[in-house]
């Protein structure tokens, strides 16, 4: 069992100097308030404590991932340098290190943790040094000896694992982003957690003993390179994969929320139009079904350009037209017409095309002139002597139909264009009231730059998979030659049982991966849905399924529900759900810290959480509410439970936070 007895927070944030708050163990009584108004220290408290296992990323050049996010993302990525000590310009960022303390030029920065393990005390700190040079240092004190940096840091993995921490201690606006990720982000963290990623790292190990063991023992020089280089461009092209597959996961996120926006800004619009009059919102639909119209046309006039144009054929027609232009008795087809016919070649048509979209005339024209020149070459010698003809005609037979859809679909473009300028001039004179109509403009721009946004990331999205389409192309035939090469090698006795050894290892590896996987889903499944329905008790949500790590709530009728739709209480509740059922599973019962737990929760849910979650979730469990989230009521439900009560305080400009002891009628009154 471990039990947090104190935590030293020295110039960090809103902490300015040495504060303090000591833990007394009491038997059957878990729960520690520390009571704080919004801006006084509660996320200062958090991020001291994150700060404290994860580090700067000081000595190892970059900033772990969680501490990261205490920065606006919108910013862009900051150093460990620019973390500690804030940065500059329009957007700052004031840096970890206390404003006051920096100013006084003093150096002295930490944040120390005292705790007992089944009888044992630890202390692990780490600290900042401004100068003469910047420098973060970490220590892990166990019975007298002490444990510096990487060693203090392997120490400190084996009492709370870096990917851990942000499910034992975390904030409320957390856990409810958490929740907005449940199907993605939140993965990964779930595998690392219950130690899936560890078999991963197994099969990889093994698969790469595999490769040594084959690539080291060819008998053919040749051969041995070859598989060398292939191992490598595999490993870069996978690398690349997993890069691309990240950029696509992201623009499919955007493109998402851009979608969101697009149709709220169109249902806003839609009901400017509705409550300027039942007219105007007929006019809107027609307008919307006349732009539907033309959408389709486009497609269709796309579906259709690539066979009406003959691309390729240029230098064919020419071919065809100057020999014809040769011969002085080809009298059914003139010179002016053999000219026009040349004009419609591929480049010809690709370039005019957009220019002037009535070109149904040029359509049929196309079509008379090439009937006509069929016909020719049906009576006369000299046309059907001429080389190349005969694929001529094949093509154009087989055009015929795309190109009466390609005139279709232009005309109907041309049709339901004007159609659409038209209910836009009527919209126009209806909507009298200037004020709607500055609206509705402000909203077309919105909607407008939406919709760029969107086919923008459209593009970035199609052109990443075809990327990763080639790359798994490319992989899959690097992969046919490894096992054709592979195949030579198990040819050599010396070899073959280590390679057979080696494959049944990865084999039962992969099972043993997935039977874990099964049996660790089905307990996932059970336990959190439990939970959920002990914190929330009248909710739509029936039953859980779990895919691949990724969660998903059904209602009654097995629906998906989605779990950005759901209030922000509901987020809450299913995300500690999450991380109650995850702590029981990995085995792992640490102390919890949490900020602003309560906020989004209504009475009932509120006393839910704190009878079911706080009373049994761990030994000790460190709140950090104000008092418009815990309040008399929810501190009458926890009284039994609560071994005490702290108060933070700050100064006037938020930069000198200290933690007192308090009774509770001093925070809430009488």
């Amino acid at each position: 069992m471990i039990f947090y007895k104190s935590i030293t927070i020295c110039n960090l944030f809103a902490y300015y100097g040495k504060q303090s708050v000591d833990f007394e163990a009491k038997d059957g009584k878990p729960l520690y308030l520390i009571y704080g108004n919004n801006g006084f220290g509660k996320t200062s408290f958090i991020r001291s404590m994150k700060l404290l296992f994860l580090g700067s990323g000081l000595n190892k050049g970059e900033v772990p991932s969680a501490i990261s996010n205490f920065v606006d993302k919108n910013r862009g990525k900051f150093t460990p340098k620019v973390f500690l000590l804030g940065s500059g310009g329009e957007k700052i960022w004031e840096g970890a290190l206390n404003k006051q303390a920096c100013s006084e030029e003093q150096n002295e920065y930490f944040v120390e943790l005292l705790l007992e393990q089944d009888g044992s005390e630890i202390t692990i700190k780490r600290s900042w040094k401004k100068f003469p040079d910047l420098q973060e240092t970490f220590l892990f004190i166990q019975n007298g000896r002490t444990f510096e940096n990487e060693e203090a840091q392997e120490m400190c993995e084996r009492l709370l694992p870096s990917q851990f921490v942000e499910f034992f201690i975390f904030d409320g606006e957390e856990i409810e982003a958490m929740a907005d990720e449940i199907s993605t982000e939140l993965k990964e963290k779930i595998q690392n957690m219950l130690n899936i990623s560890v078999l991963d790292t197994l099969i990889s190990q093994t698969e790469k003993l595999k490769s040594d063991l084959t690539g080291q023992n060819f008998r053919n020089k040749e051969d041995r390179n070859k598989y060398k280089d292939l191992l490598m461009e595999i490993d870069s092209k996978n690398r690349n994969k997993d890069l691309k597959q990240n950029e696509l996961d992201y623009f499919l996120r955007e493109k998402e929320k851009l979608e969101n926006s697009l149709t709220i800004a169109s249902e806003k619009r839609d009901a400017l139009i509705k409550n300027s009059g039942k007219e105007e919102a007929q006019i809107q639909k027609d307008i919307q079904t006349a732009k539907n119209n033309i959408d389709n046309a486009q497609n269709q006039i796309k579906s259709s350009q690539e066979e009406v144009l003959f691309i390729g054929l240029d230098e064919l027609m020419k071919e065809i037209c100057e020999r014809l232009a040769d011969v002085s008795n080809v009298s059914n087809l003139s010179q002016e017409e053999l000219e026009k016919l040349c004009d419609f070649s591929a480049e010809y048509l690709h370039e005019n095309h957009y220019k002037d979209i009535s070109v149904a005339t040029l359509a049929r024209q196309l079509n008379d002139t090439f009937d006509k020149f069929l016909t020719n070459s049906s009576q006369d010698k000299i046309f059907g002597s001429i080389s190349g003809l005969i694929k001529f005609k094949e093509i154009y037979q087989g055009t015929i139909i795309s190109q009466k859809l390609f005139t279709q679909s232009v005309l109907s473009y041309k049709a339901n264009n004007d159609n659409l300028k038209d209910l836009q001039r009527r919209l126009d004179d209806t909507l009298a009231n200037q004020s709607i109509q500055n609206n509705i403009k402000s909203i077309d721009e919105e909607i407008l730059t939406l919709r760029t946004k969107i086919s923008s990331s459209q593009n970035e999205i199609s052109s990443l998979e075809q990327t990763l389409n080639d790359l798994s192309k490319s992989i899959a035939d690097c992969e046919t030659d490894i096992a054709y090469l592979e195949d030579k090698i198990k040819r050599d006795d010396r070899i073959s049982e280590k390679l057979e050894i080696a494959e049944i290892l990865i084999e039962n590896f992969k099972n043993y991966k997935q039977e874990r996987i099964n049996l660790i889903t089905r307990e996932l499944k059970t336990k959190v849905l439990s939970y959920y329905k002990k914190l929330i008790t009248n909710d739509n949500v029936c039953s859980i399924e779990i895919a691949d790590f990724a969660l998903s709530l059904k209602n009654a009728n097995n629906e998906v529900i989605s779990a950005k739709n759901q209030s922000a209480g509901q987020k809450q509740a299913i995300s500690i759900s999450i991380f109650w059922a995850l702590s029981e599973l990995s085995g792992r019962y640490l102390p919890l810290i949490i900020d602003t737990p309560l906020a989004r929760m209504d009475t009932t849910n509120r006393s839910n959480i704190i009878q079911n979650y706080y009373f049994n979730a761990s030994n000790q469990i460190i709140v950090l509410p104000h008092d418009g989230e815990f309040r008399r009521n929810e501190y009458e439900v926890a009284k039994d439970k609560i071994a005490s009560i702290y108060k933070i305080k700050n100064s006037e400009n938020r930069s000198n936070a200290y933690i007192e002891n308090c009774e509770i009628n001093e925070i809430l009154g009488e």
